[in-house]
């Protein structure tokens, strides 16, 4: 029933909760039109299902109208001279250029164009993407506690973050467990408590958050989503304090997926089905 998927501190939506879109058609049309400040989402699939690819759009599709996007990434390194898949993926965004051309290159071989091209993508809307790279030795073992110190730090700039992006959830908890010497059979708990305070932290500091979770199927052969009551069952924990739960995963090797809503804004049960372009 509704009540195993709505915690009693979740706030119901008001009139006078403004209700942020995606900006992307098939989120806001399946989402029943974006999040209100302080929700939380959770995306959960198989590996190479796409929720990367979802966060990545998301954050870029918050730049391009001038809203800055908080994307902390505990999974794939970004350095500096090797364009790495999470940087390849905005690179592709900002210009349309094939991702191929990006795939493990050191920047000083890309032609001038390309530079060109991502260089005036930055000055038009680099400053809104605040890409955080969480894999690197000396971060990422704060936790929640992290996240909210980075969200003030890039207030004190005069940021102001309207998302905030956890790719992923599991591996975040485990550097933070890793940090307090905690043993595995805690790893459920301890989601469940990030996801807990991730959502307690979006909403008092009223910025919305997406939290991106790997889900592996029964299947091994299969990136398929799994059957929806199966799907809400395993991010029933996960999904309890988040306003919207997703579930996604690639059907074929041209980008087409589908995307399962689980709960929907309004913090109703959905069995909404979707086949979408990733």
């Amino acid at each position: 029933d509704r009540a195993s998927f709505m915690h009693p501190d979740t706030p119901l939506p008001t009139e006078k909760m403004i209700l942020r879109p995606f900006n992307i058609l098939y989120l806001d049309k399946i989402s029943g039109g974006g999040m209100h400040d302080g929700d939380t989402a959770l995306f959960v699939g198989p590996s190479g299902g796409g929720k990367t690819l979802v966060g990545t759009h998301v954050a870029w599709a918050k730049a391009l109208v001038g809203e800055h996007a908080l994307y902390l990434s505990y999974e794939q390194a970004m350095e500096n001279n090797i364009a790495s898949d999470l940087l390849v993926r905005f690179y592709t965004l900002a210009t349309g250029i094939d991702r191929k051309v990006f795939d493990n290159v050191d920047f000083a071989t890309l032609s001038p164009t390309i530079l060109q091209q991502l260089q005036s993508a930055r000055e038009r809307f680099g400053r809104f993407l605040l890409p955080y790279d969480m894999s690197r030795e000396n971060c990422g073992f704060g936790g929640v506690a992290e996240i909210k110190s980075i969200l003030q730090q890039e207030r004190r700039q005069e940021n102001n973050p309207t998302i905030i992006v956890v790719d992923w959830l599991q591996t975040a908890v485990s550097r933070f467990m890793a940090s307090q010497q905690m043993k595995d059979t805690d790893t459920t708990q301890q989601m469940e408590a990030f996801a807990r305070d991730f959502a307690q932290m979006c909403r008092d500091e009223k910025v919305n958050g997406l939290l991106l979770q790997q889900l592996e199927t029964a299947s091994s052969r299969s990136r398929t989503i799994e059957a929806h009551h199966t799907l809400a069952a395993r991010c029933k924990s996960l999904g309890f304090y988040c306003r919207l739960c997703f579930g996604i995963a690639r059907l074929n090797e041209d980008n087409i997926g589908k995307m399962v809503c689980t709960k929907n804004t309004a913090g109703d049960l959905k069995d909404a089905h979707q086949i979408v372009r990733l």
